[in-house]
């Protein structure tokens, strides 16, 4: 299972050549099932891996195949288990965006759409989450956007 990329490959990333092994390609389902999860694409389990797997390589500092892992589980996973697994996701998938280079737009509607979630989440009580945890996702987010913004501003400049 290769990622376009980012080169993830099962000798060098088995556990996340694996678990893409055991998900169905991404289109509507085969059959209409009355299983809800199977209709909508959900295995937590794998949604689960897969994190973990992407939680791995930012330790290693391999953000690019860490980005490519979150895109993926967001891509997969319509119902996540909980509001803050879906919530880390996103943050981190900002985070990612930051760390690689060159992918400013994409970092500002990243953060765009995290935000809104939080603020989503904020109207709804929370879902779970604590108000600190929400506010520490928001500032973070804030400042990932803020930075992109004045870098993109910078480069504009550059070419006046």
């Amino acid at each position: 299972a290769n990622v376009a990329g980012g080169g993830l490959d099962e000798k060098s990333h088995p556990s996340v050549s694996s678990t893409a092994k055991a998900r169905p390609a991404p289109g509507p389902p085969a059959d209409d099932e009355d299983d809800e999860d199977a209709e909508s694409g959900t295995d937590h389990a794998s949604a689960s891996q897969l994190v973990s797997a992407a939680a791995e390589y930012m330790r290693k500092n391999d953000y690019e195949g860490a980005l490519q892992i979150y895109n993926y589980a967001r891509s997969r996973c319509k119902v996540w288990d909980s509001a803050l697994t879906e919530l880390k996701v996103m943050s981190n998938r900002c985070l990612c965006l930051q760390r690689v280079r060159g992918r400013l737009p994409e970092l500002v509607a990243s953060c765009n759409e995290t935000l809104r979630r939080i603020a989503d989440l904020q109207r709804e009580g929370g879902s779970g989450i604590s108000e600190e945890m929400l506010l520490r996702m928001e500032s973070a987010c804030l400042s990932r956007r803020g930075n992109a913004y004045m870098q993109q501003q910078k480069t504009e400049e550059g070419r006046r």
